[in-house]
C-alpha cells in the first residue's frame, strides 16, 4: 500500500513519518506546508523540494531531510485547493494518506484522493481540543491526562469518524515537548 504523508517540522510529524518508514510502509511522498522553505518568487501551488547541495550536521534530521534520506519526493504545499496540487499528488498514486500536525485545511478532493482514505493523528482525545495546539489547551485546562486519536479525515476540522483512541497521562511537571513526543509515539 502506497501512503502519502503530510506533516510539518515538529516532533509529532517526525515520529509518525519515522514509524511509517521503520514499518517498511511504502511512503510515496511527503507534503510540507509552505513556510521557512518558501520561495518568494514561486507562483506554483505545489513545489517539489530537493536536498541542498551542502547539508550541515544537525542533532536531529528535519522532516524533509528524513524523507530525502529515504529518496522520497518532498513537496511544499502553498494552495491545497489548486487543480495542480491535486494532479501532482494524484501522480504519486497513493492508496492511503497519513496526516500528522499538518497546519493547512485539506479540501475534500484532496482528502478523497487516496482510495483507502486519509487518516489523521491528533494529539487529544477527540472531540476534546479539536483544532490546533491541543496539548497546549489540555495543559491550560489543568487536565491530568490527554491522549491521541486516529480518525478518518472529512471536510470539517478533526471531526471524521474515530478509528482508535488511547489515553496519555500528563503528570505535574511534564513538559510540552515530553507530552508531544509521548502522544506522537502512542499515535504512531
Amino acid at each position: 500500500m502506497r501512503v502519502l504523508f503530510a506533516g510539518m517540522p515538529c516532533a509529532t510529524s517526525s515520529i509518525v513519518l519515522q514509524t511509517l518508514l521503520a514499518a517498511a510502509i511504502d511512503v510515496c511522498g511527503v507534503v510540507l506546508p509552505a513556510g521557512r522553505w518558501a520561495r518568494a518568487n514561486a507562483p506554483a501551488p505545489i513545489v517539489p523540494l530537493h536536498p541542498p547541495m551542502l547539508q550541515l550536521a544537525s542533532a536531529a534530521p528535519t522532516l524533509a531531510e528524513r524523507a530525502w534520506a529515504h529518496n522520497l519526493p518532498v513537496f511544499e504545499l502553498r494552495r491545497a485547493d489548486a487543480p495542480e496540487t491535486l494532479a501532482t499528488l494524484a501522480a504519486l498514486r497513493p492508496d492511503a494518506a497519513s496526516v500528522a500536525c499538518f497546519p493547512l485545511r485539506l479540501p475534500p478532493a484532496l482528502i478523497a484522493l487516496p482510495p483507502h482514505g486519509t487518516l489523521n493523528v491528533h494529539p487529544s482525545l477527540l472531540p476534546a481540543h479539536r483544532g490546533p495546539a491541543p496539548l497546549f489547551w489540555a495543559f491550560r485546562a489543568g487536565e491530568d491526562s490527554s491522549g491521541v486519536t486516529i480518525h478518518q479525515m472529512d471536510a470539517d476540522l478533526d471531526s471524521g469518524p474515530i478509528v482508535r483512541q488511547a489515553r496519555f497521562a500528563l503528570p505535574d511537571g511534564m513538559s510540552g515537548a515530553a507530552a508531544e513526543t509521548g502522544t506522537a509515539r502512542l499515535g504512531a
